[in-house]
């Protein structure tokens, strides 16, 4: 693996600067031993980073002192371990006051031969001194012109802090180095930034300071073994929902794009080596190399991650058959797949933005210890298929670019046109009281089922066509329930009701949308129905809550019916005037309002 030493060259831009300072990474570090560090506090990442780096330890093993004050030995130690300096090269104490063998004494005598700090009189260090402010930017300024920080002076004055003038004369040129690359900002007090020169400088603070300045040498290990050192294993040909190879191919990008580092994939079929990534069930368990418990786990949504020794296991249960489990609600689309997604965004810090689309807020420091273990569960509630004019498969063109998820077009679904070439978004929807037209709809859907038997929601969506059928029987429901949506609900029902026995768990999901936006009367609650209520015809100016607006008047009344009806209710928010969307629009100010009105009637998602 190819890495920057802070020695060679040192990448000092300001986005590094902000890379350090803003990465949000609380469940990177789980194995945080700080109590007085919180995963939410402004110096979180710096204290890991450094300490991770073996910059700056704790002051005992539970506490890292993040308000302590930093003394000078603290301080020239840090730079030291930085700069990975050899202390057996640094044996004679220097200072009368440093003695030899202590844990600070090379560290000082480093930084008196490269000038980063020196005594404060002939034979006295003072290492127990605290370090101020302006002590502290001259340090770093100086080591900084050490390890080759090229920087050009700007025209930047301090006079608009109220207490520039504080600060010590042999310090400004430092300090306006340090404002300049935003190694330091400011002390923010009652809405007034001070410089405070003089106050000393506690642990928290230069723990922010240092990563701010300096490029950190990454860390990219499993139980400290360079994560280029690996091989990606997998079964080939295990009973998978998905092809293992593809799930390897998975983790393969995830860890490149992550740490910059391409991994070989291999099957489990080469002979075993010290350095492993294994994915899934492989051989490597029946040779007693590593085990996973898989009855441990309460049902096959959940998966592990796993140190055991140099190996790293990921893997969840993988099955193609519903015969494992009666209660489809707890299906596995692929627990090794699941496991994989989860660890590339927590531990990697990948987000999937679309198949072939992955980026990654790349996390300095990745070090999973022998013993390390984790068991988590899928996010994923629904498993479902994707069916479009181009076919069955888990990433249709549409919905793949729409971000929709999860929903099938009822009249592909109900007529089987899975590879239709005239498929259009916009036809006109089919008559949904024909009985014909329902056979066809329950027999299509079970083979979807049969077909993919670890799935429990069928999406049946309607055209984008306000187009809806006027046969007699149609407009006779039409009338009875008060909405052109009864014949869908309808017919949503039957089918229900028809492939219970065999799917029980198995619920439908349609939308509330253009004509079937009203929810039907003299209706039945079906715990099989689940609705998106799509808000394409609301106000995108006006709250929903708010009934004086016409085109919200009836915006509380259809959410709460729909809630009635329905299993669940996701609401499909625009959260915009998607019909007039070149016109300006104020609905940045009722998005949260928006949310707590679905929430309050009745709203499961959203």
């Amino acid at each position: 693996m190819k890495k920057t030493h802070l020695t060679a060259v040192i990448l000092f831009t300001a986005l590094m600067c902000i890379l350090f300072a803003v990465c949000a990474s609380a469940h990177w570090w789980e194995d945080n031993p700080f109590s007085d560090v919180a995963s939410d506090s402004w110096y979180y990442d710096a204290v890991r980073i450094t300490k991770n780096n073996n910059m700056l330890s704790g002051v005992s093993d539970t506490e890292f002192g993040s308000n302590t004050p930093m003394t000078r030995a603290m301080f020239v130690t840090a730079l030291a371990s930085g700069m990975k300096y050899d202390p057996s090269a640094y044996n004679a104490s220097p200072f009368d006051d440093v003695p030899e063998g202590n844990w600070y004494t090379a560290a000082v005598a480093w930084a008196l031969d490269h000038d980063i700090a020196s005594g404060t009189a002939v034979n006295t260090f003072s290492p127990d001194q605290i370090v101020t402010r302006q002590q502290l930017v001259v340090m770093l300024h100086k080591y900084a012109d050490l390890i080759g920080y090229e920087y050009t002076p700007g025209d930047t004055t301090l006079e608009t802090f109220p207490d520039a003038d504080e600060i010590a004369e042999w310090a400004c040129d430092d300090f306006i180095w340090a404002y300049e690359k935003g190694v330091i900002s400011g002390t923010n007090v009652d809405g007034q930034v001070y410089l405070k020169p003089g106050d000393p400088a506690t642990r928290a603070q230069v723990a922010v300071m240092l990563t701010k300045l300096l490029y950190l040498d990454p860390t990219y290990a499993v139980n400290g073994n360079d994560i280029s050192l690996y091989k990606i294993v997998y079964a080939e040909g295990a009973d998978s929902h998905y092809d293992m190879d593809e799930v390897a191919e998975l983790m393969r990008d995830s860890i490149k794009t992550a740490t910059g580092v391409e991994l070989e994939i291999t099957t489990d079929e080469t002979e075993p080596t010290d350095f492993e990534i294994l994915l899934g069930k492989t051989n490597r368990e029946d040779a007693r190399l590593v085990t996973v418990d898989r009855d441990s786990f309460p049902d096959d949504n959940y998966y592990i991650w796993s140190v055991q020794g140099s190996r790293l296991v990921i893997a969840g249960i993988d099955s193609d058959s519903h015969d494992d489990a009666g209660d489809r609600s707890t299906m596995n689309i692929g627990g090794t797949k699941k496991a994989v997604i989860s660890f590339s965004e927590e531990i990697l810090g990948i987000e999937f933005y679309e198949k072939d689309c992955i980026t990654a807020d790349t996390d300095p420091v990745i070090n999973l210890p022998d013993g390390y273990s984790h068991i988590g569960k899928s996010s994923f509630k629904w498993h479902t298929e994707i069916v479009d004019g181009w076919g069955i498969g888990d990433c249709g063109h549409y919905y793949s670019e729409w971000g929709c998820g999860s929903p099938h077009r009822i009249r592909q679904v109900m007529f089987g046109l899975w590879d239709d070439p005239d498929f259009s978004f916009n036809a006109r929807n089919p008559c949904f009281t024909d009985p014909d037209n329902i056979d066809s709809l329950i027999k299509n859907t079970r083979y979807l089922l049969d077909t993919h038997p670890t799935k429990n929601l069928v999406g049946l969506i309607l055209s984008d066509s306000d187009g809806y059928c006027t046969c007699e029987n149609c407009m006779k429901i039409y009338r009875e329930t008060g909405s052109r949506s009864g014949t869908l609900i309808r017919m949503l029902k039957i089918l229900a009701d028809a492939l219970k026995d065999d799917y029980p768990n198995v619920k439908y999901a349609t939308w509330a949308y253009t004509f079937a936006i009203v929810p039907p009367k003299n209706i039945e609650k079906n715990d099989k129905l689940v609705i998106y209520f799509n808000t394409l015809v609301y106000c995108a100016v006006h709250p929903y809550s708010d009934s004086s607006c016409p085109l919200n008047a009836k915006a509380e009344e259809y959410i709460s019916r729909w809630c009635d009806i329905s299993a669940e209710l996701n609401v499909w928010e625009h959260t915009g005037s998607f019909r007039s969307y070149l016109t300006p629009y104020g609905n940045l100010d009722i998005i949260l309002e928006n949310a707590r009105f679905f929430l309050k009637h009745g709203a499961t998602g959203m």
